[in-house]
């Protein structure tokens, strides 16, 4: 079972740990806040690796769910696109809005992997300061 954690402005934050031996960080960001992980917006958070995660997380059954950026119409990217979109939307569709949470996170799968302590200090730290932005 995944611990959900808040900061003391309610803002959750967890840590998830891979099968493959790394972990990864989810802090919730704000519902105005871009969909795309890659936009500049993020860049002040400094997340170890940089972010690659944004979507859903449901604390019903604790599946997560990738926001599709991105287009169809972009050559390289637009199978994969067209596959997230997908499944993204069935996802949407098969749970509870009020039981999911807007994530943006990072894993540590790296060659200088930073390890679950490192992880889970960062996740606070980031879920901190996004409680410090008024956007």
């Amino acid at each position: 079972m995944i611990e959900v954690h808040k900061t003391k402005k309610g803002r959750r934050y967890f840590i998830y740990d891979m099968d493959a031996g790394y972990t990864n960080g989810y802090v919730e960001i704000n519902e105005d806040w871009s969909n795309d992980y890659l936009d500049e917006f993020y860049d002040p958070f400094n997340f170890p690796g940089g972010p690659t995660f944004l979507g859903y997380f449901s604390t019903e059954d604790e599946k997560l769910g990738l926001y599709p950026f991105g287009s169809s119409e972009d050559s390289i990217l637009g199978s994969w696109y067209a596959s997230v979109h997908n499944a993204f939307d069935k996802f949407m569709k098969s749970h509870d809005q009020s039981q999911l949470i807007r994530i943006v996170g990072f894993d540590d799968n790296h060659i200088d992997q930073i390890g679950k302590a490192e992880v889970i200090a960062e996740t606070k730290r980031i879920a901190k300061q996004m409680d410090t932005i008024i956007k």
